[in-house]
């Protein structure tokens, strides 16, 4: 899907800011994409600097082209980068894009990554107008699927293996998928809750 926002959008919720990513950033996102533990069921954990500097002139490329959108998770008053969020494959036609994610050791069990993630879902059913969202995870990553059930996401089968973790072992991928009406029973419940 191609959208039509001109300036990049940054997102707000109680304790965090999504923004764009740039060149400035390298070193915090060196400190998770070099992580072996935060990579383990990702891509091969950087080396260096110059390796996340390319990563970030890669994501600027995509949101140049409409093919991705990625944010740098920040807590609010602070500007270090902690992880990334985003949106990518989008598919205008069927109104589609998928999920991925990721975030700092440091600030695991805090739920950031649930808080930023809300924050992308809703920008992607309410200002991209998407009707489904999917993710992929590697099975065995308990984290990201406990993240994905909390988020309302319902599983929707596993792929044998085929994708490569970074210790070189095939792995086999859940596919989890977020509809536009599951969205919008999760958050009248919410509303419920709170009236």
């Amino acid at each position: 899907m191609r959208f039509e926002i001109a300036e990049f959008p940054t997102l707000t919720t109680e304790r965090l800011i999504l923004r764009e990513v740039v060149a400035e950033d390298a070193e915090d996102l060196l400190a998770f994409r070099g992580d072996p533990e935060v990579q383990r069921y990702n891509l091969v954990p950087m080396k260096d600097a110059r390796e996340a500097r390319a990563l970030v002139r890669t994501m600027q490329g995509w949101y140049v082209s409409r093919y991705a959108i990625q944010w740098g998770i920040t807590l609010r008053g602070e500007d270090r980068v902690l992880g990334l969020c985003g949106l990518h494959d989008w598919n205008r036609q069927d109104r589609r894009a998928a999920l991925g994610y990721d975030l700092v050791r440091s600030h695991w069990g805090r739920g950031l990554a649930h808080e930023a993630m809300q924050a992308v879902l809703r920008f992607g059913f309410e200002e991209l107008d998407l009707d489904r969202v999917e993710a992929l995870t590697i099975v065995e990553n308990e984290r990201s699927v406990r993240l994905l059930q909390r988020l309302g996401f319902q599983p929707e089968g596993i792929r044998r293996p085929g994708a490569l973790d970074y210790s070189g072992r095939f792995q086999g991928r859940a596919v989890y998928g977020l509809l536009r009406s599951d969205y919008e029973a999760g958050r009248s419940a919410a509303n419920d809750d709170q009236g």
